[in-house]
């Protein structure tokens, strides 16, 4: 309501009061992203916060596949992009790429084993289970309580490394499923 209040305490005291303007809300670069699509607030603030800088300066590509890759990426940027001294150990990740930090910091940290036989498969789709199992781990391995989760019309289809990491993002309310089941 614009007023502001203490409790004085007995002793004297001093208060310095600084205002500041607010920051407007920053600018929607992307041409395909609208303001009346179901994902706006939740692209804007990954944008504003600088963990998805979209595909190009103006296209985000909702409903594109997500990769690997980004993927890595997003975590890496959580994280806060720490320094990277050493390169990714997977034989088709290269130095130098918008990805490879990203790659090798994950590697590193436990986050991402690859597909063995040294490859990381950076340009791939990532699954709902891969995203589940790579936040998961991310996360430290966090316990769930068990979740049933035979819901899901496909749940028979989860794989046994994912299985854990499921009912943890399915408990904490981070995957929920889709309309159909």
């Amino acid at each position: 309501n614009g007023t502001y209040s203490f409790t004085q305490p007995s002793d004297d005291v001093t208060v310095t009061v600084t205002f500041k303007v607010l920051e407007s809300p920053i600018e929607n670069p992307f041409t395909d992203v609208t303001e009346d699509a179901w994902y706006f607030d939740a692209v804007m603030y990954s944008y504003e916060n600088s963990y998805f800088r979209g595909i190009s300066d103006n296209t985000f590509a909702p409903m594109d596949t997500m990769t690997r890759a980004m993927f890595a990426t997003v975590l890496y940027r959580l994280a806060g992009e720490p320094a990277i001294t050493e390169a990714a150990s997977f034989a088709d990740v290269a130095e130098g790429r918008w990805y490879s930090d990203a790659i090798a910091w994950a590697a590193r940290e436990g986050i991402i084993e690859g597909y063995g036989n040294g490859f990381f498969g950076a340009n791939d789709p990532v699954t709902r289970e891969q995203i589940a199992v790579l936040f998961w781990r991310y996360m430290g391995k966090p316990g769930a309580e068990t979740v049933d989760l035979s819901s899901f019309s496909d749940a028979e289809t989860i794989s046994f490394w994912a299985k854990d990491a499921m009912e943890w993002v399915v408990s904490a309310g981070l995957m929920n499923g889709n309309a159909d089941g």
